[in-house]
C-alpha cells in the first residue's frame, strides 16, 4: 500500500508513536531490498538479459529476519505467557 495513506490511518486511529516505528521499519525492509537489488543489478544489465547475484543472499537475510521476529511471539506462545501490551 502506499505510504502516505496508511501513515494518516496510522495517525487518525491513534497508533502509538513506537509501533508506528517499528511497522514502519519493518513494512519498508523488504521494499528497500528490492530496490538495492535492481540498482545493483543495473550494473550487469545488458542486452543478453540481467543477474541478480546477491539474491541467495537476501533470501538468507530474510529468512533470518523472519526467524529473528517469530521467535519472542513463538517463545511466549509455547511457555504460555501472555501477550505484553
Amino acid at each position: 500500500m502506499p505510504a502516505d495513506p496508511v501513515s494518516y490511518g496510522a495517525g487518525f486511529a491513534g497508533v502509538s508513536t513506537r509501533a508506528f516505528v517499528v511497522g514502519t521499519f519493518v513494512g519498508e525492509i523488504p521494499w528497500v531490498v528490492v530496490e538495492v537489488i535492481a540498482g545493483a543489478s543495473m550494473r550487469s544489465l545488458a542486452l543478453d538479459g540481467l543477474s541478480v547475484d546477491a539474491l541467495p543472499h537476501v533470501l538468507v537475510l530474510g529468512g533470518v529476519l523472519a526467524v529473528l521476529l517469530i521467535a519472542g511471539p513463538a517463545y511466549r506462545h509455547v511457555n504460555g505467557r501472555p501477550e505484553s501490551s
